[in-house]
């Protein structure tokens, strides 16, 4: 069975998609909880972030358009964005302001809004997860292969969004080159800066869908995609 461009989309597939954005992204939270070093841990990370975020975009812009026109948006138009998950986030964000009027409560949405538009970490983030899909993914086999890109390796990619994050707590910086116990704390609490900032960008998304914002098959699934606390 497969999906029909000018049909609206088949709850089979929706399901499964719908499950995967959500287990990609709480696995994702998972892992950065024990993200030590970039050289190690990055990749993994950005690959379940990346795919889950683009899954979770995807989803949203396609739900909104088959409630607008009844009909999942065609390959062609979703192939349009490709792996630029900052901008389609932008879209994305700016279908949820003009349709704010459709939420069972606007008032719970719009400071989601609000909070996604004056995180100091958010774009930097999606930014790199953006590069990382579109390039990142095979930077080394690129080097191997003798065409090396003419960018920074997805380690240092993630590196710069770190130190952004730890420069970002005043608090933490006499916990630096001090005792072991000193530096977990550090790296644990620098990683929850930017787990907070894409849990609040997830919660956006699922409450916009929950409260029908996207349409009436997204409100059937959106309390599905809440974030959920990792112990």
């Amino acid at each position: 069975m497969t999906q029909t461009p000018g049909h609206p989309p088949d709850w089979t597939f929706l399901v499964a998609e719908t499950d995967a954005a959500g287990s990609l992204l709480r696995r994702g939270r998972e892992l950065w909880h024990d993200y030590s070093f970039a050289v190690r841990d990055a990749e993994p990370l950005m690959v379940l972030l990346a795919t889950g975020c683009e899954k979770l975009l995807k989803l949203t812009f396609g739900l909104t358009h088959a409630d607008e026109t009844g009909e999942w948006p065609a390959y062609e138009v979703l192939k349009r964005y490709g792996h630029d998950l900052a901008g389609l986030d932008q879209h994305c964000r700016g279908l949820i302001a003009a349709r704010l009027d459709r939420a069972t409560h606007p008032a719970v949405i719009a400071p989601l809004l609000d909070a996604a538009g004056t995180d100091p970490h958010l774009r930097q983030l999606l930014d790199t997860l953006t590069t990382y899909a579109k390039r990142g993914r095979f930077y080394n086999l690129d080097h191997l292969a003798g065409s090396p890109q003419d960018a920074d390796s997805p380690a240092r990619m993630w590196d710069r969004l770190v130190d952004e994050a730890f420069a970002s707590r005043a608090d933490l910086r006499p916990l630096l080159g001090t005792d072991n116990e000193s530096w977990n704390r550090l790296r644990r609490e620098t990683n929850q800066v930017l787990v907070d900032s894409l849990s609040r960008w997830q919660e956006l998304y699922a409450r916009a869908w929950a409260h029908g914002i996207c349409g009436a098959e997204a409100k059937r699934f959106g309390l599905g995609l809440l974030p959920t606390p990792i112990p």
